[in-house]
């Protein structure tokens, strides 16, 4: 919903460290180059208004997995470009995979 109507609902984790966690690594993904499309805003000690980043490929935050209401968007100047980006992010998402002991990894 709209995140300015007052019927919206929001984000809510169970656990205030969880929300710490998304918090911090929001903080991470701003201070390595991403870019706010829609800040991430905090509602109370484990509540959240979504955001939207504008990510660049060599983000740390890309080799995490985040849990919450944060998107995040990749862009290129060109096709050529924004392959080369999703690239990177997919040959180390493989990388953490093949270091998983697991019986079935899903990577989309």
């Amino acid at each position: 919903g709209n995140p300015n109507d007052v019927k919206t609902n929001f984000f809510f984790f169970l656990r205030e460290e969880m929300a710490d966690d998304l918090e911090k690594q929001y903080q991470t993904a701003l201070e390595s180059g991403a870019e706010y499309i829609l800040p991430l805003e905090r509602i109370s000690k484990a509540g959240f208004k979504p955001g939207i980043l504008k990510m660049n490929g060599e983000n740390p935050i890309n080799d995490e997995e985040l849990f919450g209401p944060l998107a995040m968007v990749y862009s290129g100047k060109s096709d050529e470009e924004f392959i080369k980006t999703i690239k990177l992010i997919e040959n180390k998402l493989e990388d953490l995979k093949d270091r998983i002991e697991n019986g079935i990894i899903f990577i989309n």
